[in-house]
């Protein structure tokens, strides 16, 4: 994506039935069709058309709907993307001429960015809030929602030199210890925390990188491969040092390995951030695999390789070369 490109997401609310005594409402930035995993690849990108929806289960006529909430763009893992979100009216919505837009802020969680809302969660001020007029009501034949805001965010920088985390934009209602003022059903003040439903997430393709093509261990002397430099969203770096398609080490800390060998005993160790271990191999080339991938999704991965020699032990490379001595010395006989 080139800087300032805008990525359009049209996020609408799914409708599933439900008949208890009372209705139920819940805060949704849910798309109907569409990722709700977004990749970013520009520290300005925008992505823009994301509504966030009201929705109501429940079969209670609703003569009076009253909804206090943030929108937050949260970084996860040490984040992606900082930047500014922005709000304003769904086209035609019922609650815009009842309601407010939320205040700007930077202090809704700790990551400096411009979120909206508040969380003081004793005073109603800075809250987008959304009411529905005292002569419409929702009915269990209405379920599907009703768009409250368009919301639109606009990077300004990575949320570090190299981020290998995610940026989540999500909905947050208003909690509040006592019942009144949190939302309203039918004009009565709820205690009961509005469910928050889906989420956004905002993620770069993995990008794995080496800092070495090749390497070769002689046992004089340790090498370090280095992952660190692999851009993306990263949560797990997983390394097989042998070519066997098995992860030797996975963690969230192995971005680089330490490799030796000891040709004598014929065993190849590591060491690293993410954890130490040992094999044994004979000496002869082999493929050291790295992986990084945002675990516990499929948002991305990516794989590099390097080949790795380990050499034998001096006598035996003397052996090797008085071997090839003694055949080239009987073929000058033998022609």
């Amino acid at each position: 994506m080139n800087a300032g490109k805008t990525i359009v997401l049209v996020v609408l609310a799914a409708g599933l039935l439900a008949a208890p005594a009372s209705a139920s409402m819940y805060l949704d930035i849910n798309p109907a069709s569409g990722p709700t995993a977004i990749a970013i690849d520009s520290p300005t990108a925008i992505v823009s058309g994301m509504n966030l929806m009201i929705r109501l289960t429940g079969a209670t006529p609703l003569t009076m709907l009253q909804s206090y909430m943030s929108v937050l763009s949260t970084n996860v893992g040490g984040g992606l993307i900082n930047g500014t979100l922005t709000d304003a009216w769904y086209p035609g919505t019922e609650l815009s001429g009842l309601g407010n837009l939320g205040t700007a802020s930077t202090t809704l969680d700790a990551d400096g960015d411009t979120d909206i809302g508040s969380t003081n969660f004793a005073s109603a001020t800075g809250y987008m809030r959304a009411q529905k007029g005292n002569t419409d009501y929702v009915t269990q034949t209405d379920p599907a929602g009703i768009g409250a805001y368009v919301l639109s965010f606009q990077g300004t920088e990575w949320a570090s030199a190299n981020p290998h985390g995610v940026t989540v934009i999500e909905a947050i209602g208003r909690q509040k210890a006592s019942a009144s003022g949190l939302w309203k059903e039918a004009g009565v003040s709820k205690s009961g925390i509005p469910f928050t439903g889906n989420t956004i997430t905002l993620y770069r393709p993995d990008d794995a990188k080496l800092d070495h093509d090749a390497l070769s261990l002689d046992g004089s002397a340790s090498m370090v491969l280095n992952g660190a430099a692999s851009t993306g969203s990263i949560n797990m770096w997983s390394w097989d040092v042998d070519g066997d398609t098995q992860f030797d080490v996975a963690s969230a800390l192995a971005t680089s390995l330490s490799l030796s060998y000891d040709p004598i005993a014929g065993i190849l160790s590591w060491t690293g951030p993410g954890g130490s271990g040992q094999k044994t191999l004979p000496a002869g080339d082999y493929q050291v695999k790295l992986r990084t991938e945002w675990q516990g999704s499929t948002l991305t991965s990516s794989e590099k390789t390097a080949m790795m020699t380990l050499l034998p032990e001096p006598a035996t490379m003397a052996l090797l070369g008085l071997g090839g001595l003694a055949v080239a010395i009987r073929r000058r006989r033998a022609a």
